[in-house]
């Protein structure tokens, strides 16, 4: 008599343990996924620093170079961004390019 109660209370516990087993790997997850942005986080703020160093560093041809590069892919997105443009619009954007050059 006492081994059918005992099955019945493992029967009666088994589904809060597993609901209990569920939220703590719900849990671990995101804690896992916490730690994983924090890391990547970590990384891109550790790399945005080794290019500010890099940068701080660069002898004037290096530095020369670097600008070079920043108003090549700067006149790339022009080109990119004014290929889009109606004849309308393009003509605007000179005009707005020439007040600049101008001022």
């Amino acid at each position: 008599m006492n081994d059918g109660n005992f099955s019945e209370n493992i029967q009666a516990e088994e589904p809060k343990t597993l609901e209990q087993d569920t939220t703590m790997l719900e849990n671990n997850r995101a804690s896992q996924e916490d730690s994983m942005n924090e890391s990547a986080t970590n990384t891109a703020d550790a790399t945005d620093v080794i290019e500010e160093v890099r940068q701080l560093e660069a002898t004037p041809q290096q530095e020369s170079t670097r600008k070079e590069k920043e108003a090549v892919k700067e006149v790339e997105t022009d080109t990119n961004n004014i290929e889009d443009l109606t004849p309308d619009e393009t003509r605007q954007e000179a005009d707005h390019e020439e007040v600049n050059r101008t001022e």
